[in-house]
């Protein structure tokens, strides 16, 4: 090296790690080739291929150095990097099993989802054959689909198609049965196969060439710069239309020049032509010669020439013109030519990496999106478009969060931490303003050092319509267990309302002649924001009713998407929201309607899947309505059943002891008159006549009260309510029951208005009034008072009986008019009883539809109450 190394003094130079190496090299005297990356000022940052030979020359010791700019292989290589990964990455995440291998289907890769379905470990991959291997465990079905494939990629390539979907039945690893779509394309050299029609991820089918030749090696230590270089010069010269070429020119072809010049091809334009490739030879001379006719422009051509062993050799043709003293460009010029055939390698490996990606993302059953971190689409596969109904074009000029209702928009995006997948359900917007239910897996990937989202996008709503019914199943059960009626139909109106879209939502039951419909329910948001005509148990007339009933004509579903456009329409009641479109459903159990279900102003047109969700919550609803209506008249009934045996066995208990028993004491009075009569005092003969006539009085009124009780409980007691004076009436019972009252020298104090009526049954108002007051009069003291008044109400007269008498415990009154729980109790002056005449009274003053009731405290005495209509009600015959 030379003791003025002028250019190495440069303070710039020296911080460079070229003047390191160039000062190794130089020290060590070895050449060196290196990549360097420098960043330039004046220009863009470059990649150089440096090239570094020491020599003597004049006894000193020089080193030279070339530079070769080697900036756009580096750029191809890192796209092709970056094509890779975010290959590989669509690979990983889509969301079916994939295979690649050569047309031998020899396997050369597999995807994740493969492994998860087929039942595999990754590491024993590589010891099978072929991906059938893998997919058919049986040797003979194997055979037989290699057949089937054979034909089917044969007649893919001789009509340059895909290949057609084959469905097929295999067993995994773990025996599990599968049914697989396996369909595939041909592309370059290799096989795509790819299984199922869901949303997996999958990998890409084999490495692509990551590298060719070697560019360039220096094979001496002295080479010239040329030389070193294996870049080919030449130089051209317009005045004497004479090519020359280097040694390396030729070289790299293959060739050597010594062959030509010996051959007396001195000048080589001719060779220089014939040496590109036919295809190439037109536009590569035609593009030499435009560069002439720009005296200050710069020839640059890529084209291919011919290796001497027949293959083609793509060429980097670069030159300029030389400056005279002036600065002004001769007549001369010099230029290189590159090999760059493994840089047009590696584009074409890019371009069928591309093509290979687009290729997958067509062909899948699911959607495939990319968008900046903003939203913005640039890429989406057809699927999506059909998802959506936009055209591929629409969705392009589109932001992702158009597709998500304006509520949950912020939740579209995960926040990706590391590129790891998130996978989520949404419902997503279509052009029609429909909407659909989606599982959507998104991913934050890097391209070219930026920030993307990666989505893949399936079809769930059919999934989550199951799920919905289901749960909403689970719901009516739940409310039928806590026999809350009401609750069921608001609840399937408003899961009607928002499976299908719809703003009202109604519910009614068809009566059982077919003629007449009675409202039942409104959903939550037509009550409450939409609709304020009138509501539950209102009943119309079907022949009457608009076009709504039509599903009741028709005994099937109607809709009515343009429900204005309808001749037969009829106006709506005050108050009801006005009618867009509609759908009613009916509910039919042997061929008669029982339900009808309607939904309507829905923002798109009703469809069969509305007609099938509505017709499932209808049907579901009604069958546990009709249920729970079935248990509860049979709980009615078995209530009813219950009642009759008790009321049964107080009858037979009365007969068997309280009508026998009087007819012993009767048989008593009478025996002792007949043996002892004219032994006996005209006192005791008094006496026993007395207690017979007693007893057959008592005997009297347990007949006719049990009499009165049979023909209520056959129902042939003749009720024939008329207009009475409530005193006329009261009075001519007190008039009976008198003599009884003062024997025991108790005061009847009856205080009934004059003025007021009743509207009742002489006989039964006679029969509750007598064994009310008799009841007062067993159960008062000698010298007390009973009081009987009434009072006017709205409809009903009120009656009252007061004694002030031993009063009834508290904890008797709530069963007082139940005849099972009833018991006879002995009056004050040992009066016997029946315990029958209060029950009597309870059932005779409910056939009135009036009520009876009791206020007592013990040794206090008790008030009896009960009411009858004044007057004849409006609605009765």
């Amino acid at each position: 090296m030379s003791s003025n190394h002028q250019f190495l003094q440069i303070d710039s130079w020296k911080k460079t790690q070229l003047y390191d190496t160039v000062l190794k090299a130089f020290e060590s005297n070895q050449s060196v080739q290196k990549e360097f990356f420098l960043h330039t000022a004046s220009s863009d940052d470059l990649w150089l291929n440096t090239y570094i030979v020491p020599f003597s020359a004049n006894e000193e010791k020089h080193v030279l150095i070339m530079l070769i700019d080697v900036t756009q292989r580096k750029d191809f290589e890192l796209a092709l990097y970056e094509s890779e990964k975010k290959f590989r990455r669509l690979l990983e995440l889509l969301p079916f099993p994939v295979a690649i291998s050569n047309y031998e289907e020899e396997v050369g890769f597999v995807n994740r989802k493969f492994v998860e379905v087929f039942g595999y470990k990754l590491e024993e991959i590589p010891t099978i054959e072929n991906w059938r291997e893998l997919v058919y465990r049986d040797p003979k079905q194997r055979e037989q689909a290699k057949k089937r494939w054979y034909r089917a990629m044969e007649s893919a390539i001789q009509h340059n198609t895909d290949i057609l979907p084959e469905e097929s039945t295999v067993t995994c690893k773990d025996g599990t049965v599968k049914t697989i779509e396996i369909f595939g394309a041909l592309i370059k050299d290799s096989l795509v196969v790819l299984f199922n029609d869901i949303t997996e991820k999958k990998k890409a089918e084999k490495e692509l060439r990551r590298s060719a030749e070697q560019l360039y090696e220096a094979s001496e230590r002295y080479r010239t710069l040329i030389s070193a270089s294996n870049t080919g010069a030449w130089e051209y010269s317009e005045d004497l239309d004479y090519l020359w070429c280097s040694r390396e020119y030729f070289s790299m072809l293959g060739r050597n020049v010594k062959d030509y010049i010996m051959s007396g091809e001195k000048n080589l334009n001719e060779t220089w032509i014939n040496l590109i490739h036919p295809e190439d030879r037109k536009n590569a001379v035609q593009s030499f010669k435009d560069y002439l006719k720009n005296p200050e422009g710069m020839y640059s051509s890529n084209f291919r020439m011919l290796h001497k062993d027949g293959h083609s050799v793509w060429i980097w043709s670069r030159g300029k013109k030389i400056m005279d003293e002036n600065g002004k460009p001769t007549n001369k010029t010099i230029g290189t030519h590159i090999d760059v055939t493994e840089q047009k390698i590696i584009e074409q490996a890019l371009v069928d990496n591309e093509n290979l990606f687009r290729a997958i993302t067509e062909q899948a059953a699911v959607g495939i999106s990319l968008a900046d971190i903003d939203g913005n689409y640039f890429l989406v596969n057809d699927k999506i478009a059909e998802l959506t109904f936009y055209s591929k074009d629409e969705l392009l000029m589109m932001n992702s969060y158009d597709l998500v209702p304006l509520k949950s928009a912020d939740e579209k995006f995960p926040n990706a931490v590391n590129g790891e997948p998130t996978k989520r359900e949404i419902k997503l917007l279509r052009r029609d303003n429909s909407h659909f239910y989606a599982e959507v897996m998104s991913s934050l990937i890097q391209i070219n050092q930026k920030p993307y989202i990666l989505e893949i996008i399936r079809d769930i709503t059919e999934n989550k319509l199951y799920e919905d019914i289901l749960e909403f199943r689970y719901k009516l059960i739940e409310l039928s267990n806590k026999n809350e009626m009401d609750k069921i139909m608001q609840y399937t109106l408003d899961t009607a309302e928002a499976m299908t879209g719809s703003n009202i939502a109604f519910f009614h039951f068809v009566e059982a002649d077919q003629k007449t419909i009675s409202l039942q329910a409104w959903s939550t948001n037509t009550t409450a924001n939409i609709c304020t005509a009138e509501g539950k148990d209102i009943h119309y007339s079907i022949d009457e009713a608009g076009i709504w009933v039509d599903c009741v004509r028709q005994k099937k579903p109607v809709i009515h998407n343009d429900y204005n456009s309808l001749a037969h329409r009829k106006g709506l009641p005050e108050g009801h929201v006005p009618i867009v479109r509609e759908l009613v459903v009916p509910v039919l159990r042997n061929n008669i309607i029982t339900t009808l279900l309607g939904v309507g102003n829905k923002s798109s047109d009703y469809n069969d899947k509305d007609i099938e969700i509505v017709s499932i919550l209808a049907d579901s609803a009604w069958s546990i309505i009709h249920a729970k209506n079935t248990e509860e008249a049979l709980r009615q009934s078995e209530n009813q059943l219950r009642e009759l045996n008790k009321t049964k066995d107080k009858f037979f208990s009365i007969i068997a002891h309280d009508l026998r028993a009087p007819f012993h004491g009767l048989l008593g009075y009478s025996e002792i008159l007949i043996d002892e009569y004219e032994d006996l005092t005209d006192e005791e003969r008094k006496n026993f006549i007395n207690g017979i006539q007693s007893l057959s009085s008592s005997s009297y009124k347990l007949l006719t009260n049990l009499l009165d009780w049979s023909r209520l409980q056959r129902g042939a007691m003749d009720f024939s309510p008329k207009q009475l004076n409530l005193l006329e009436e009261i009075n001519s019972t007190v008039s009976l029951l008198n003599d009884t009252a003062k024997s025991k020298n108790i005061i009847i104090d009856n205080r009934i208005n004059p003025r007021h009526t009743v509207y009742a049954d002489k006989n039964m108002l006679e029969t509750i009034t007598r064994n009310l007051i008799s009841n007062a009069i067993k159960f008062s003291h000698g010298n007390s008072k009973i009081i009987i008044g009434s009072n006017e109400e709205e409809i009903f007269t009120e009656i009252f009986v007061k004694d002030f008498g031993v009063g009834i415990p508290q904890n008797e009154l709530k069963n007082l008019f139940k005849l099972d729980q009833q018991k006879s109790k002995k009056g004050t002056g040992n009066e016997e009883g029946t315990g029958l005449g209060l029950h009597l009274c309870k059932e005779m003053v409910e056939l009135h539809k009036g009520e009876i009731k009791v206020t007592s405290e013990e040794y206090k005495g008790s008030t009896f109450y009960f009411t009858i209509p004044k007057s004849k009600p409006k609605n009765s015959n």
